[in-house]
């Protein structure tokens, strides 16, 4: 019943679920997750990215020299070694750490950082990365429109996303926008190494908790002509409709105004319009929204 809303998504969390309580994929499985989510990327929950922390790295090669990783899946760009990583984050403090994390790892090679969507965009375009670990709350172009553009520009190039926005609708927007995995910085040492393994092996690696709950969305949120909102964004369009301002709606549902125009933003993209009108608009006529009464004068 849930394919009707996003397939490909819906079938992707699921799978990662189902890796993530079995010990080993089954081969149908990853066939299946092919078919569907029109790329060739197997999917794995954090658990299993756990397990793959304890692996072996690759063996060093020689300095001065990139040589390809050996294991790669099939149809998946085999990655140099080292990996040549660019951290992306607003904070001085979280990029530290990271670099730190990675320090200790002749598999990984941080080569620069970037503090904002932006830069992160033209550090990608003139360095061709292997791995960008991106923040989503980054000012001017935020994780989510920076992930897009880059996979654009720089298919080869993986994506983690590395963030303290534990939302199960953040990990869905990541998704679709062309993310290999999403993290949460409560992660550990272990687990993001063991992540970023995956990833270069050409996994799909998700937060467990935030995966079940996007599916639960998924599920859960209604389907107009491809269309499909969360019940949230449901909630936000019938405020719109009732001309409500980003301000006011963030103060009716008890968000910020910032989040109240990101919600405003995702609905009139999904939409497909150019403006909140459109969007209202657009809505009536799927069926999402009643068409306004029409006043009744008395005499």
């Amino acid at each position: 019943m849930f394919l009707t809303g996003a397939p490909r998504l819906a079938v992707a969390i699921l799978l990662t679920l189902q890796r993530d309580m079995a010990s080993r994929a089954q081969p149908s499985e990853r066939v299946l997750a092919s078919l569907l989510l029109g790329d060739s990327r197997p999917v794995i929950g954090l658990a299993a990215s756990r397990r793959a922390a304890g692996q072996t790295p690759a063996t060093p090669a020689p300095s001065g020299s990139r040589a390809a990783r050996p294991r790669a899946s099939d149809g998946v760009r085999a990655v140099p070694y080292p990996a040549r990583v660019i951290v992306v984050d607003p904070h001085d403090i979280p990029r530290a750490g990271i670099r730190g994390v990675l320090a200790g790892e002749p598999e990984f090679e941080v080569v620069t950082e970037a503090g904002d969507g932006h830069q992160a965009v033209a550090l990608c375009r003139r360095l061709r990365p292997d791995l960008v670990l991106m923040e989503l709350r980054l000012p001017g172009l935020d994780g989510i429109m920076a992930t897009r553009q880059i996979r654009q520009e720089c298919p080869d190039t993986r994506i983690v996303i590395l963030t303290g926005q534990e939302e199960p609708g953040a990990l869905r927007r990541a998704v679709e926008a062309g993310a290999a995995a999403f993290l949460v910085k409560t992660a550990t040492r272990a687990e993001v190494l063991g992540a970023l393994r995956r990833v270069l092996t050409g996994d799909l690696v998700l937060d467990q908790e935030l995966a079940a709950q996007a599916l639960h969305q998924l599920v859960e949120a209604p389907s107009w002509a491809g269309v499909s909102l969360t019940a949230r964004e449901h909630e936000v369009l019938r405020l719109v409709a009732l001309g409500k301002t980003n301000q006011q709606i963030g103060l009716a549902l008890t968000v910020s105004t910032r989040t109240a125009k990101a919600h405003v933003e995702r609905i009139i993209a999904r939409l497909g319009a150019a403006n909140r009108t459109e969007a209202v608009a657009r809505a009536i006529s799927l069926g999402m929204l009643a068409p306004p009464a029409v006043p009744t004068h008395t005499r």
